[in-house]
């Protein structure tokens, strides 16, 4: 049974280009490292993430579709809830 764990911090540098009511058009840039074990195995090596297309729908409650490249993936779906959004 392998035993898993990363750790991934990250500076992001976000750019809203869209804003229409609840819809929001984004991208960003991420630089950091991650650190990692399976089992005995320890590694460390930098991180990136690209994302020029990042797509939101919500004020309080928010949906997201990411089109990028890197640690995150290349397409990456989410729920976002947003604490400080007037209703």
């Amino acid at each position: 049974r392998a035993f898993f764990y990363w750790i991934a911090p990250q500076i992001n540098y976000k750019l809203s280009y869209c804003h229409i009511d609840k819809i929001t058009l984004y991208g960003f840039i991420s630089i950091g490292f991650h650190v990692g074990s399976i089992d005995q195995l320890f590694g460390f090596a930098p991180a990136f993430q690209i994302t020029p297309f990042g797509f939101k729908y919500g004020k309080r409650h928010c949906i997201s579709v990411e089109i990028g490249y890197g640690v995150h993936g290349i397409i990456t779906c989410g729920y976002h809830y947003n604490f400080n959004s007037k209703k």
